[in-house]
């Protein structure tokens, strides 16, 4: 499975495709997260025999709108990423800022869940929930078979918006990609050091914050030009354990 530009005719539309073995399996592993697990292994104990054939198509009306498009270095939002828990295929997108629950078998969409702001990294399954954050400066936690808001919080200190990639979002934006570990989500917020940046161990379950660094994105390091100023890391991306 996999997702895809198709050239046609203006609009541009994004193609997420489901392939299908011949020979059916009497069961599939999961990819619950991007590059399927917490450590971004790309592993999979499923094994792949026979013939792949077409099992379905969902067309979007729009493709991926990267946020650094010119950038040949930061690439992690070049495609929307799926994850697969459970029959159902889940993915977001950068141009509504909606996640969809798309059934595996049949490419009917399930449910979708509406945010307010790009949503630029893969959301991440965990037991009965799916995690995902988004460019309006939210972390949030669903229901897997409806869709249904289970918490939400807010990593930033406001709810300050700045243009940001040609839409108002957050001035602390999720792109530091939840990915859960055992019962507990890791998660980080913000662009620029001199801004603050927020990594955060978050109850997967509770949605309470468990700890929270805010001063390692603003350490003070000499720069290349020799004086110093602000530059500790901020997480764009996915991260990994």
């Amino acid at each position: 499975m996999n997702i895809q530009h198709r050239l046609k005719p203006l609009p541009i539309t994004l193609l997420l495709c489901c392939v299908a073995l011949a020979v059916s399996s009497a069961s599939a592993a999961d990819w619950p997260a991007f590059h399927g697990d917490a450590q971004r292994s790309g592993y999979t104990s499923e094994a792949v025999t026979g013939e792949l054939k077409l099992a379905w198509s969902l067309e979007m009306p729009h493709a991926p709108t990267p946020a650094w498009s010119r950038n040949g270095r930061i690439r992690y939002d070049d495609v929307f990423q799926p994850v697969v828990a459970d029959g159902t295929v889940y993915f977001g997108d950068h141009a509504e800022g909606v996640l969809r629950a798309i059934d595996l078998k049949t490419g009917r969409e399930k449910w979708k869940f509406q945010t307010n702001g790009p949503i630029r990294c893969a959301p991440t399954v965990w037991r009965d929930s799916v995690v995902v954050g988004s460019d309006d400066g939210f972390i949030y936690s669903l229901k897997t078979d409806d869709g249904s808001l289970r918490w939400s919080i807010r990593p930033g200190p406001s709810h300050k918006l700045v243009l940001g990639n040609g839409y108002m979002i957050s001035k602390w934006p999720v792109r530091g990609a939840p990915t859960v570990e055992g019962d507990t989500i890791y998660a980080g917020a913000g662009l620029w050091p001199s801004d603050g940046f927020y990594l955060l161990a978050i109850d997967a379950d509770t949605g309470k914050i468990k700890w929270r660094n805010d001063d390692s994105g603003s350490l003070t390091l000499r720069q290349p030009h020799g004086a110093s100023s602000k530059a500790g890391p901020a997480a764009q991306g996915y991260l990994a354990l």
